[in-house]
């Protein structure tokens, strides 16, 4: 079996989620950068980023632009942008994560995420992306971050980083059967 290769695009919490979290299947690039928004992102993409061709790209980014009081219009715009300056460098599939619930955080409130998943949703549709639905697996019965993934209400724990490398191998393996 060929390594698999992706490029994780995104904030804080795309940030901790390292090639220690996958086995040696898995070649990972990382280029997650802490309290990065919409804005800071796309200011950032460069070709180099492309050069070791990755199979996906993965793209978490969003939960920064809420604290920043940035309407979700806006925030699906910057992703469209982003979308577009990836596809200046790659063809690979892109992956566009939900923004996960958050637990007891006021900027971002969950009824707001929910909406703006949606939104995102479309916008994989539109832009010939993978959704990928991680939000739902990671509520709890109301509708917040469940307490086993946060410590602090909105970044994740380790139990949460490997429900998301789960679910992301399942997702990624469909294409190889």
């Amino acid at each position: 079996m060929h390594s698999t290769k992706i490029l994780f695009i995104g904030d804080s919490i795309t940030a901790s989620f390292g090639s220690n979290h996958f086995d040696e299947n898995f070649i990972i690039d990382n280029r997650g950068v802490s309290g990065d928004s919409t804005v800071e992102t796309l200011s950032r993409i460069s070709k180099e980023w492309f050069e070791f061709k990755p199979d996906f790209i993965s793209l978490c980014i969003g939960t920064n632009d809420f604290a920043r009081f940035r309407s979700n219009d806006f925030i699906i715009a910057q992703i469209e942008e982003i979308i577009s300056e990836i596809r200046k460098y790659s063809d690979s599939k892109i992956i566009l994560t939900t923004i996960f619930p958050s637990r007891e955080n006021k900027p971002r409130p969950n009824s707001r995420i929910d909406k703006f998943n949606e939104l995102l949703k479309i916008t994989a549709e539109k832009r010939n992306a993978l959704f990928f639905d991680l939000n739902k697996l990671m509520k709890d019965e109301s509708n917040q971050l469940k307490k086993e993934f946060t410590d602090d209400g909105l970044h994740l724990t380790e139990s949460a980083y490997n429900l998301w490398r789960d679910e992301l191998v399942k997702l990624i393996q469909k294409f190889f059967d």
